[in-house]
């Protein structure tokens, strides 16, 4: 059976290690939220420029063209 003493110290070991584990999850999750962020903001850049393409396609002619051999 251990000591009181030396369950103590378990448990302290096993505390220090929980804390260092949940520090480096926070700050990777901070990093994947920033990374995400980044992610939403270039797919509404990338949605607008769509957008913005197909208006200024749909006044040139109504569609696409087949090139002249056909």
């Amino acid at each position: 059976m251990q000591s009181v003493e030396e369950r103590m110290e378990q448990l302290e070991t096993q505390a220090a290690f929980n804390e260092a584990e949940i520090n480096t999850l926070s700050t990777r999750l901070i990093e994947q939220q920033g990374l995400i962020d980044m992610l939403l903001s270039r797919q509404k850049q990338l949605i607008e420029q769509v957008e913005s393409l197909a208006e200024k396609g749909d006044g040139a002619g109504g569609g696409v063209e087949l090139p002249p051999h056909y």
